[in-house]
Order: C-alpha cells, then structure tokens, then sequence
C-alpha cells in the first residue's frame, strides 16, 4: 500500500486535541523561560530588594547610615537642584541686598567699577544740556559739565553707578556736592540739600546718596549731575545711553 494514501485517511477528533494538550507540556528548550518563571524571578528581587533597603534603615551603625543617606539625597537631588537654579535666576537682586542687610566686604567691586553702567540719579525734566550754553545767572556763553535735573527740593538722589565716595564738600559754585568713583569714572552730585554718604564709603548703584537741593549758583532746585572720565567731562546722556 503507497504510504501517501495514509495522510488522505480522516483521523478522529480527538486526536488533534491530543496533539495541542501534549504541545503544551512538552519540555522546554535549556535557557527558555516561561512567563511564570520571569515573574517569579522578578518578584524575588523586588522582595530582595525591599528588605534590604529596611535592613539598611534598622541597622544604626555610621556605615548603613551612609548607605541610607546616599538613598535619601539620590532621591532628593533633582528637589534640591531646582532649588539651586531658582536662587541664580535671581542672584543679581540678592547679591546687593545681602551685602548691605549682612556687611559682606564687597569683594570683588572693583572689577565692576572698571565698567560701570549709568542710570539716571533722579527723575524729572532736563533744563540744561551737556554743551555750551547761556548761563542761566550770569548770562554768558559757557561750557556746562554735566546737565541739570529739575527736581523739588528733598528729592532723593540715587547713586547713578556703583563705587567710592571719594569727596564731600560745599564751594561757592556747587554748592554742597558729592563725587562718587566708579573705576576711571568720576560721578559728581551738585546743589543738593543734603548728602547721607561720607568719604571712602561704598555705595551700590541705585542706592539713595542724598537730597536735591538749591545750594550754590542756581536759579532754582535742581541737580547738576556730571560725568568725568579719566579728569575729563563727558555727556551724561551718551553715558547713560551707551552703557543700557
């Protein structure tokens, strides 16, 4: 009988399902693993895993305390890093602040002073420029220094840049007028009412220097603020301009 006839014979059906139950339990290949068994494998380390982390933590002793403290700040790093950022996003404001709240010696200024930027030390209208001028007493073509300020007598004075107090003093011109050093710079407050800094002292840039008065020549209260560079007047404006 040809042996290909044999496949062509219908076998019952219970066969087949024998074929697919014995499949099932046949062994497995060496190093195949079913799912049971990585499951039961995963658990065993997570076990593993959790009593070591509480033995760790029950055993007082300066080794297992490092471990558990390597834990803890491992887990804390990313909270503690934000922090970090967030205080030098905003170290420029809490520098100025602690050094005046805590008297930190202000080291380091100097380098600042070497490249200082300007703002204005009052706010009000301009009334004189930088530039010859008709002097507004005397009436006559001269070179004006600086610019003149309008502003209400006891109006504060803000230190245009960071620096020294170089000199406090009062003359017949200026009045009583306040010269703050800021590397080559020479910044000069003139006719004010009244000035709260004293020679050799540090002031920062913004900080309250004095009062805007009428002292000396005037015409009226106002604040002459000038700008020396290296002895030599310069516009106050283009300072303030070129250093924004």
């Amino acid at each position: 009988m040809n042996n290909n006839n044999f496949e062509n014979i219908p076998r019952p059906k219970y066969i087949k399902e024998y074929r697919k139950f014995s499949t099932a339990f046949r062994p497995r290949k060496y190093g195949e693993k079913s799912f049971w068994d990585r499951f039961l494998i995963q658990s065993f380390i997570s076990i593993a895993a959790i009593a070591a982390v509480l033995l760790v933590n029950s055993i007082n002793v300066g080794f297992t305390n490092m471990i558990s403290d390597g834990i803890r700040t491992t887990i804390n790093w990313n909270i503690d890093f934000l922090k970090v950022l967030g205080t030098f996003q905003n170290i420029g404001n809490i520098i100025p602040e602690a050094k005046k709240n805590l008297g930190v010696a202000e080291v380091g200024m100097e380098i600042f002073e070497d490249s200082p930027s300007f703002i204005m030390p009052v706010e009000g209208e301009i009334t004189s420029e930088y530039g010859e001028r008709i002097h507004p007493v005397f009436q006559t073509v001269r070179m004006h220094t600086g610019i003149d300020i309008d502003a209400e007598v006891g109006t504060p004075i803000k230190s245009s840049s960071s620096g020294t107090v170089v000199k406090v003093g009062e003359d017949e011109t200026y009045g009583r007028y306040v010269c703050i050093r800021s590397g080559k710079y020479d910044v000069i407050y003139a006719h004010c009412y009244k000035i709260i800094v004293e020679e050799g002292q540090k002031v920062q840039q913004g900080e309250i220097i004095g009062e805007v008065g009428d002292t000396g020549i005037t015409s009226g209260p106002h604040l002459h603020f000038e700008i020396q560079e290296d002895g030599k007047p310069v516009s106050p404006m283009e300072m303030l301009i070129k250093t924004q």
